[in-house]
């Protein structure tokens, strides 16, 4: 339901473009920087993973279908995997456990933009950069998915 908390043990999948990954210099992939955490006035838009059925594999099929309908995912950007409980966690470091929150915000309207998914990381600021940058130092290049397959 719109504005419950989604539950610690689940993931969602945030979009990082090409400008947002941290690559070696020979191209291989290694993370993410910072600002592909950086709100807007709502929070940092993400999709929940669990939210759709299936494996783990077709929640992820269903999930890009579904931010595929509000945005454009090119081969060269990626989904960057976190867990809820470790965006909690990180809040806590940073002496903002009651402040951070993940909750599920569904996408209804255009229909063709629909994304039942949709999920917001609140209560980080554009100038939280430790917690910016703890979230960036948690996902590695396993936690990336192609954005487009």
């Amino acid at each position: 339901m719109r504005g419950d908390d989604l539950p610690a043990a689940d993931h969602v999948l945030r979009h990082c473009r090409q400008g947002d990954l941290k690559c070696d210099p020979d191209g291989t992939l290694r993370g993410v920087f910072p600002d592909a955490f950086q709100p807007d006035e709502d929070g940092i838009s993400v999709t929940w993973l669990e939210w759709f059925d299936g494996a783990p594999a077709e929640q992820l099929v269903a999930a890009r279908a579904a931010m595929k309908r509000g945005r454009r995912l090119r081969a060269s950007h990626r989904l960057a995997k976190l867990n809820v409980g470790f965006i909690l966690s990180q809040g806590a470091i940073v002496g903002k456990a009651m402040a951070i929150a993940v909750i599920h915000d569904p996408i209804e309207q255009p229909q063709e933009n629909e994304n039942m998914g949709h999920s917001l990381i609140t209560g980080v600021a554009a100038d939280d950069d430790d917690l910016r940058n703890r979230l960036a130092n948690g996902i590695t290049a396993a936690a990336l998915e192609f954005a487009v397959i």
